[in-house]
């Protein structure tokens, strides 16, 4: 429970006169806002300055201390006769740092900072967290004592950063705000990014437009600042920092729209399709983390504790921005242009991202026409299985059908089906004029190079001659591995190895994959196993941001249950339907399942 009972060294004085306070972070947005303020009031401003360059950045009259966050002497030498240290000092950006900097600053770099605090005496520490701790998507209404469950470095950096200043407890007073989205001149910049998108009416709202997006204006940050450390009821709490507004993606669209005099974003675009390519654009992850991220901030406990109210309108705020944007921000150099994000995907592909946002959860059913007697039987079978809720028809296998079989099946199921039809390519003779899309695979964790590069290089010119939309595929063979193991010569996942598997998803997807595939083999029960173990999945799904597919070993709708509930977005299913004697009623099992747990998703 935080006490009330100050620390002796916090002097809760209503100005700043005579009072000495030190920010880390003064050059950053928030502390040059803060630097302003307090000096206005009297206060002394040191700063930490991590060279003598960052002065530049520094309102003039403050007194540097120049060294690393993480420079215990240097933070003594300053701390020396402080009352308060306000630590700003962060890295925000996952887009642009290293985890392990970025947890060396967040973390680390709090730690030397209490720990001098404590040693210099200092009263109070006002210590600047996110409400990133609290998780990107959330349906509840959050307050302090709601549970942290960040979903990105930084917020997880943030939470770790909040235990640590908690640990001195009885050895400092401290406050801790956990901001909203910061908006204000000098943030101006991300926001332009939007501002021209809609002024150019090329802006897309992303999902359906409803999510809460949470803001807080930089002059209602500082001012909560300074109200902190002049009240002694904030002594050892945390307060979420806001306006207290809840805005929807939509409603803050079509503000800025009117301030532009322009019509407001209609069109919507999927989630996982701007994910896909915010890295080749100048839309990076942070900026997303805002305009994707549901949240619904409580402020009661600020308001009714230190009397906080926020002082600048969402209006107000806006047409400030609006206004420097239109003297600087047509210039300003930005493809944020969802029109230019969906020409870089192929029909095929956009369908698959339109049903996983609709659906939540798909089925692949795989067909191998070398495996029926008749090539007609594999037609049958394949239109079946749409009829009983197949999203897509997959074509092909380890060995594979090629030539004319491949050419007869293909046509005869563009002719009976309505769902895509994709080849599955055992190697570079499964092409087929006749398809929609192929799996343009990279195996991972092949032994030779034939199947990663050489294989790709040898089809590449054949399937743009033949206009077949690729779909730039990421697989990887999981123990057993059955055919696809041997046939491509395979240094096989162990199961329990999930690490390994997560780190070759990673690298699939950096390497500029769509998709990512787990695959133990058709059959992996004949050696005594399963499919992708769960708790693979998990650690898959976990990693990579593309949408994951599993395959191979899902016989019944419990072990399909079971792989989607463990985080595969698509179910790639092949023996259990085509060695069904109903495959019909097969897929309408198997579908069930599959809408139920992606309907779970969608509600989300």
């Amino acid at each position: 429970m935080p006490l009330n009972k100050a620390a002796p060294g916090f002097s809760f004085k209503k100005n700043g006169k005579g009072k000495t306070v030190f920010i880390t972070g003064g050059a950053g947005r928030i502390g040059r806002n803060l630097i302003r303020a307090l000096q206005r009031d009297g206060y002394e401003v040191r700063v930490l300055a991590e060279t003598k360059d960052f002065m530049s950045n520094m309102p003039s009259g403050v007194i540097p201390y120049v060294g690393d966050i993480g420079n215990k002497k240097v933070l003594m030498e300053g701390f020396k006769g402080v009352d308060t240290v306000y630590h700003l000092a962060a890295i925000v950006s996952e887009y642009k740092a290293h985890t392990n900097e970025l947890m060396r600053v967040n973390v680390q770099g709090t730690a030397a900072v209490l720990e001098a605090c404590r040693a210099s005496g200092v009263g109070h520490l006002v210590f600047a967290s996110t409400v990133d701790v609290y998780g990107s998507n959330r349906k509840d209404i959050l307050n302090e004592d709601s549970r942290l469950k960040p979903t990105d470095k930084y917020g997880y950096s943030k939470m770790l950063a909040e235990r640590e200043v908690e640990k001195y407890a009885d050895k400092l007073d401290y406050t801790i705000f956990r901001m909203a989205a910061i908006y204000g001149k000098e943030f101006a910049a991300s926001y332009f990014k939007v501002f021209k998108a809609i002024k150019e009416q090329k802006a897309y709202l992303i999902g359906d437009g409803n999510n809460h997006l949470a803001l807080v204006h930089i002059d209602d940050v500082v001012n909560a600042f300074i109200l902190a450390d002049s009240n002694r009821k904030s002594s050892r709490m945390i307060y979420n920092l806001s306006d207290g507004v809840s805005y929807t993606q939509q409603q803050l669209f079509a503000t800025v729209a009117k301030m532009l005099n322009v019509d407001p974003p209609t069109r919507h675009i999927s989630p996982i399709v701007v994910k896909l390519l915010a890295r080749s654009r100048n839309l990076d992850s942070d900026e997303l983390r805002f305009i994707m991220s549901n949240r619904l901030i409580d402020i009661a406990k600020l308001k009714k504790e230190l009397g906080f109210k926020p002082t600048v309108d969402i209006k107000d705020g806006a047409m400030e921005l609006v206004k420097e944007f239109l003297k600087k921000g047509p210039k300003y150099k930005v493809n944020y242009n969802a029109d230019l994000m969906m020409n870089n995907f192929g029909k095929t592909e956009k369908y698959i991202y339109e049903r996983l946002e609709q659906k939540g959860a798909l089925m692949f059913m795989l067909i191998d026409p070398v495996d029926y007697k008749t090539p007609d039987e594999a037609i049958k079978t394949a239109k079946e299985a749409e009829e009983g809720g197949a999203d897509l028809i997959l074509v092909g296998g380890s060995i594979g059908a090629q030539g004319e079989l491949l050419d007869y099946v293909m046509k005869g199921l563009k002719e009976k089906i309505s769902s895509p039809v994709v080849l599955f390519p055992g190697n570079i003779a499964t092409l087929s004029r006749y398809a929609d899309a192929v799996y343009f695979m990279s195996l991972l964790n092949a032994r030779t190079p034939y199947w990663i590069t050489h294989a790709q290089m040898l089809s590449a010119p054949l399937v743009k001659q033949l206009k077949i939309e690729p779909l730039p595929v990421g697989y990887i063979v999981v123990a057993p591995g059955g055919t696809v193991g041997w046939v491509g010569d395979v240094n096989l996942v162990p199961r329990e190895k999930t690490k390994i598997a997560a780190s070759l998803a990673l690298a699939g997807e950096y390497l500029g994959n769509h998709f990512i595939i787990t695959d133990v083999g058709s059959n992996p029960q004949l050696q005594g196993q399963g499919p992708v173990p769960p708790e693979m999945i998990k650690a898959v799904k976990s990693t990579i941001s593309v949408p994951y597919i599993v395959a191979g070993g899902i016989r019944t709708t419990d072990d399909l249950r079971t792989t989607i509930k463990a985080g595969a977005d698509i179910v790639q299913i092949g023996t259990a339907i085509e060695q069904s004697s109903a495959a019909r009623k097969q897929a309408e099992s198997f579908s069930k399942v599959v809408k139920e747990e992606g309907i779970k998703r969608v509600r989300k």
